[in-house]
């Protein structure tokens, strides 16, 4: 088992005891100083999505970050990230999903048959969008209407 890092509270102290790495084999042990009883102080870390459902679970040392899980994919939103801050854990936190609503962009072609339209989907207010009208065999592209003019 190899360590990368520890940081360890002493009770008695209220700060962090220094360990000092001892190679020995192909694993590390670390040997404390100063006889005290050492106990890791953990926070609890719960990520959540929009709806309060838990996505994930964590213990993490207390002052270290925790791992969120994947971004998440919501129909008609736009995932945004984790709030609170997932570093520097002080305390037992929750962390939620966080969206906003996408701007969704719907092409239809008229007639249906007279070609194809490409650039449908969900996008971010002020994005710039790309569409493209490809004419079908027999007709040529006249123009783009919102429906109403």
């Amino acid at each position: 088992m190899a360590f990368s890092k520890l940081e360890l509270y002493a009770p008695d102290s209220g700060s962090l005891t220094p360990v000092k790495p001892v190679q020995h084999g192909n694993s590390k042990i670390w040997s404390v100083y100063r006889g005290r009883e050492l106990v890791w102080r953990m926070c609890k870390v719960k990520f959540v999505d929009w709806d309060g459902t838990q996505l994930k679970y964590e213990e993490v040392v207390l002052g270290h970050s925790a791992t969120p899980p994947e971004n998440r994919e919501r129909p008609g939103y736009v995932f945004d990230g984790w709030w609170p801050q997932y570093a520097n854990i002080q305390a037992n936190t929750t962390i939620s999903a966080q969206y906003h609503q996408a701007c969704q962009l719907e092409l239809y072609a008229v007639p249906p048959f007279g070609g194809t339209v490409e650039g449908a989907g969900d996008y971010n207010q002020g994005d710039r969008v790309e569409v493209r009208a490809s004419p079908a065999s027999g007709y040529s592209f006249s123009n783009w209407s919102d429906g109403e003019s």
